[in-house]
């Protein structure tokens, strides 16, 4: 009877620890799923086989699955459902629509797995919590916020590969990031960082610690470890290929083909090295897993309450994006070229050669030229819509000004938000600039607040936002043309 009542309680407990833990599995996932704009930019990363820093994102998501499933004992503890979370739970959600109105990425999908395992201490408490967080935390070896760290690890190989070339005596001259040779030159540039090998030794010392279960402070250890011997395995590289330049006069195939493949045969031998050195740490268990005795047998399998009320929390800021997206107003960007008391104008114009602004994915571009007693001022307007990842005013990509163009000074012009430039094309003619930028009917000198102003802003609807940028020739000297382009603002802008 004894040994059938265990039986029975086993199975109990088997049975639970399978369903709570599928439960869990589904509470991780959501949010990848409900905010999925953030998963779609994870999965670019993923698949940006150009860059390559984070292609081990699929392997790293796989293994921290794996990790869950592997804790599933764990799920069976006495559940104690953490709502007072709910309000964190929202903040994130409204974090993540202004991070994502504004475009910014890092921080949009940094916010999903920390939505993750919130969710799971709101629905089964402390203990399940724990016991997901090893696989949550994981996912961020695959996340793009490593980024940060890439100028040190390119500055501390230019350094170290430095120190190494002039002891073994290779004649070398450094400039910058540049390694000048005899047979040629050679350029330790942010690709030649060694991120990726870096990110990848931080997920295996990771996992080796996991799977053990080693204690905090062994588990920092081989992180630290991995860490350094992919730093080392990197400058090995980078010196190997330099000596194999000096040796054959630029002509080994190190050289003149891809060498991010050996990069990873280096790597590979510097890992074996690490799991050599770590098999002699001494071993530090976190402890055994708690006993039958601390598992939940009880009625109360799932706490379908707390699920539910995790759910409609997490959903509130998705279903919020979705009402919150009005239609675009019928006459939208009708303000994009203002009309301008006592100038003559707007006089639209074609793209001119010598100016072209870039401003990525704009939904309305205009040109229009302005005209006053022999001077002419040029306008140029991008108007957005709406803005999102990869369609914002202000991004990686926008040019005030376009290609060919020197910047001689900048400075904050005589009506602020407008920051006045003054600047040369390519054939040599200097221009006087003045530009600002627009939410709504407000004005911005733009900065690294503006896109945040604008997702924050967003959350009750669709602001148009716009850039407008003038442009008048300097002629002999720009003195004369600021006074000309002040009087062409108040005109178009009288001051309250």
């Amino acid at each position: 009877m004894a040994q059938a009542a265990s039986a029975a309680a086993a199975a109990s407990q088997r049975r639970i620890a399978g369903l709570r833990t599928a439960v869990v599995l589904g509470l991780c996932m959501l949010p990848f799923a409900l905010f999925w704009p953030g998963s779609a930019a994870l999965v670019s990363f993923w698949n940006d086989t150009d860059a390559k820093t984070y292609t081990h994102g699929w392997l790293v998501a796989g293994l921290a699955v794996w990790l869950l499933l592997r804790n599933h004992a764990r799920f069976a503890a006495p559940i104690a459902s953490h709502l007072a979370v709910a309000p964190a739970l929202l903040v994130l959600g409204a974090a993540w629509l202004v991070a994502y109105k504004a475009g910014i990425q890092i921080v949009f999908i940094s916010l999903l797995p920390v939505m993750s395992l919130l969710a799971v201490l709101a629905c089964f408490g402390w203990r399940s919590a724990r016991a997901a967080l090893p696989a949550v935390a994981y996912l961020f070896f695959a996340i793009p916020v490593w980024g940060a760290i890439n100028p040190l690890l390119q500055w501390s190989s230019v350094f170290a590969v430095r120190f190494v070339l002039r002891v073994i005596g290779i004649p070398v001259h450094f400039d910058g990031a540049l390694v000048h040779i005899p047979a040629g030159t050679f350029e330790i540039a942010d690709a030649c960082s060694g991120l990726h090998y870096f990110i990848v030794a931080l997920a295996i010392g990771a996992l080796y610690g996991e799977l053990h279960r080693d204690r905090i402070r062994t588990r920092v250890l081989l992180v630290a470890l991995a860490a350094a011997f992919a730093v080392l395995a990197n400058w090995i590289r980078i010196v190997i290929i330099v000596i194999a330049g000096h040796t054959t006069d630029m002509q080994h195939p190190l050289v003149s083909d891809e060498h991010y493949t050996f990069g990873w045969y280096v790597f590979a031998a510097a890992m074996v090295l690490f799991f050599l050195v770590a098999r002699r740490l001494p071993v530090e268990s976190a402890g055994a897993q708690r006993q039958a005795a601390d598992f939940d047998l009880g009625a109360n399998v799932i706490p379908v309450r707390a699920l539910f009320a995790t759910v409609a929390v997490l959903s509130l800021a998705p279903a919020w994006n979705l009402a919150s997206r009005a239609l675009i107003p019928e006459h939208a960007g009708e303000s994009a070229l203002p009309r301008v008391n006592g100038w003559s104008g707007p006089h639209e114009q074609e793209a001119a050669g010598d100016w072209a602004p870039v401003f990525v994915g704009a939904d309305l571009e205009r040109r229009a030229a302005y005209r006053h007693e022999g001077r002419q001022v040029e306008l140029y307007s991008a108007v957005y819509f709406e803005q999102r990842q990869g369609k914002e005013l202000i991004g990686y990509g926008n040019s005030l000004l376009g290609p060919g163009w020197t910047i001689h000074d900048r400075r904050t012009g005589p009506r602020p938000p407008w920051t006045e430039l003054e600047a040369t094309d390519a054939r040599g003619d200097r221009w006087l600039i003045a530009y600002a930028y627009r939410i709504g009917d407000a004005w911005y000198a733009g900065g690294r607040w503006f896109q945040l102003r604008y997702g924050i802003e967003a959350l009750l609807g669709m602001p148009e936002s716009a850039v407008l940028i003038a442009r008048i020739a300097c002629e002999s000297e720009c003195a004369a043309m600021r006074l000309v382009l002040n009087d062409f603002f108040s005109a178009a802008w009288p001051p309250d």
